[in-house]
């Protein structure tokens, strides 16, 4: 048994969760949680609001609110969208909370690098808007990035993932009114990378990155490490914590909030020991679930932290995503492009849209999330197809409830929906994608076997869809009448399927709503008009 710490990026407080980001690092990492618990893993799952970004000040302007307002609204409204949405964290702090484990984390982290020398100070010359009083960091100022020549902020590129060398960036502008940002000079806080490169290129040589990840870090591997800001000109968020003039950039901070995060779990729990055993154990696993846009802060920054801290548990990998768009558009939280996720589980069964985000996850391509497509697969697959299977059930078998012995054709099928299964649960090769590719494929067997042996891949379904769909394979469980542990031993060490449950079949018959046209056009119509709006 592996003990993990599994974290999923934290989203920004500046509004609610969309379509978009469940189909990234969330759902992901909730349905890699739920996978390796299934083979038995220790894992603790966490995440935490980023409450400190400049894009929470950019509402609260537009808002004419004070940041902290926006960021207690909106920290909250996230955590409680993906509970609905069944993704299932030990623990989502905010770090604009009562309580101080943010702050000391951030002290841990900063005195780690500054006592072994990992630190410099600079003076250099950074964008900023003397109209508005605005410095030009992520959320107040574009430019054109130049590593990749696309559109981005001075942070970090949307692009590339490369934080760009702002000596060499161009035509950065305001948002607020799109006129040139003048250059000033500031006294800076740098994280010494170069010095560091032994460390990214032990974790680069062993660590199973997707395509896109494995090219970003050869591409960093073959040119020097430009030092990376820890400190930035602002007026929100932490001081540094020797010199309160200076503000911690709010990436600094990621590491520190998973850290954080876990911290006060173990409170909550009423046990410090919970957080020692998976943070202070070089043994345990370190697993990210991140969009690429924001690889460079967690396959570069990160593992340098926490090689400075005395002992620390190993990053193991950083499972990225590409982007997801809808309808040919990029998903926008500041715009207001997008399907918001709440909206749309208030009328979408939860297990269907997340069988569907899995089906088009962006995991090693940039996917489209198209509203036709979603009612088709849905209500063919799941509302129909499914359905049916179930509905069969009671007819099944030589009696009520008995059934018949699997054949070898259909049980060499299932032993290769296993294997697939596995493959697409390992921690060097998890994809959820292949996981709901496979139980689609599992539909379409029921509807070609024996209906005496539909009792047996009705099982099987509800053991495989645990980690998708866990509310709907939870009731079909009940339904078929099967313990919890069934199936398990099957699924982790192979053998002979276990026998299908003999008990009547009972309570409600477990389904899933087809979804209607009239849904689908509400959600269109709105979604158009962001876009025309935008």
């Amino acid at each position: 048994m592996a003990r993990l710490i599994v974290t999923c990026a934290p989203p920004t407080s500046n509004g609610d969760l969309h379509l978009g980001h469940l189909a990234g690092p969330y759902l992901a990492s909730d349905v890699f949680t739920r996978t390796r618990r299934l083979f038995g893993d220790d894992v603790h799952y966490i995440s935490y609001s980023d409450d400190y970004q400049s894009y929470v000040v950019r509402k609260a302007l537009a808002q004419q609110r004070e940041p902290e307002s926006v960021a207690r609204e909106y920290g909250p409204l996230m955590g409680e969208t993906l509970a609905k949405a069944h993704i299932k964290l030990d623990h989502f702090m905010h770090t604009l909370g009562l309580r101080d484990h943010y702050l000391e984390a951030l002290r841990t982290f900063y005195f780690a690098l500054r006592d072994r020398g990992a630190l410099l100070r600079q003076r250099v010359t950074v964008p900023f808007s003397r109209e508005h009083q605005l410095w030009g960091y992520e959320a107040f100022a574009r430019g054109t990035c130049p590593s990749c020549g696309e559109q981005t902020d001075a942070s970090q590129c949307e692009g590339c993932a490369m934080p760009p060398d702002l000596t060499r960036m161009r035509d950065v502008r305001c948002v607020i009114d799109g006129t040139a940002m003048e250059w000033t000079k500031v006294e800076q806080l740098f994280l010494n990378v170069e010095a560091n490169r032994e460390v990214l290129s032990e974790l680069y040589g062993r660590a199973p990155f997707r395509p896109a990840l494995r090219q970003f870090a050869s591409a960093l591997l073959g040119a020097p490490f430009l030092p990376w800001a820890i400190s930035r000109p602002h007026d929100w968020g932490p001081r540094v914590p020797d010199d309160p003039a200076a503000i911690l950039h709010t990436w600094f901070g990621g590491i520190a909030g998973y850290y954080a995060a876990s911290r006060e779990w173990a409170n909550s729990q009423n046990d410090e020991g919970l957080f020692t055993k998976y943070w202070s154990d070089k043994e345990t696993q370190l697993i990210h679930f991140v969009g690429i846009d924001c690889a460079y802060s967690h396959i570069v920054a990160y593992p340098i932290l926490l090689a400075h801290l005395p002992v620390a548990p190993t990053v193991t990998n950083i499972v990225t995503n590409q982007f997801l768009s809808l309808h040919g558009n990029d998903f926008s939280t500041s715009r207001g492009i997008a399907i918001w996720a709440n909206e749309f589980l208030d009328e979408i069964d939860v297990d269907a849209a997340r069988l569907y985000l899995a089906l088009r996850a962006p995991e090693t391509t940039e996917q489209d999330f198209d509203l036709d497509d979603f009612r088709k697969i849905i209500n063919e697959k799941f509302a129909t197809a499914l359905n049916q299977a179930i509905e069969r059930l009671p007819h099944a078998g030589t009696g009520n409830f008995d059934a018949a012995p699997v054949s070898t054709s259909v049980g060499d099928v299932l032993q290769n929906l296993r294997q697939r299964f596995i493959d697409a649960s390992a921690p060097a090769t998890f994809s959820m994608n292949a996981q709901a590719t496979l139980l689609v494929d599992l539909i379409d067997l029921m509807a070609s076997v024996d209906p005496a042996q539909i009792r047996m891949l009705v099982s099987i379904y509800s053991v495989l869809a645990r980690p998708i769909q866990p509310g709907f394979s939870g009731r079909l469980a009940r339904y078929l009448g099967l313990a919890d542990e069934w199936g398990s031993s099957w699924l982790v060490d192979g053998g002979d399927l276990p026998p299908a449950a003999r008990s009547p079949l009972e309570g409600q018959v477990p389904s899933i709503q087809p979804v209607a046209s009239e849904v689908i056009s509400k959600f269109r119509s709105r979604f158009e008009a962001a876009v025309r709006a935008a």
